[in-house]
């Protein structure tokens, strides 16, 4: 009976488990594993990638600043334009009170 439990326990190719250490990629460590795993190409390639995903906060954080001081030099654009026609428009008007005549109060209108 104890014959019939080894034949059993140990019959065919598939019973052999192979360990950890068998193999081409035995005693190496774990980056030079993925390393033969993937290539040279594909390592700089996650190398890459690795390092673009830590740089992208920093990137994120810069773009939400940039974003911001446009905006506020937009709107500094915006006041002055505003500014330059109010002060355009109060010219006009003191031209066209200064003026004399018909004709030099139609010369304070021409753009």
């Amino acid at each position: 009976m104890a014959d019939d439990d080894d034949r059993a326990r140990y019959d065919g190719p598939d019973r052999r488990k192979e360990t950890e250490e068998s193999g081409p990629f035995a005693g190496l460590p774990q980056w030079a594993r993925v390393i033969a795993l993937v290539g040279i190409p594909g390592a700089i390639a996650l190398f890459l990638v690795w390092v673009g995903s830590q740089s992208l906060p920093k990137l994120e954080g810069e773009l939400i600043a940039t974003r911001m001081e446009a905006e506020k030099n937009r709107l500094v654009v915006q006041q002055q334009v505003t500014q330059g026609e109010q002060i355009y428009r109060m010219l006009q008007r003191i031209c066209s009170n200064l003026a004399k005549s018909d004709e030099e109060r139609g010369r304070c209108f021409d753009r």
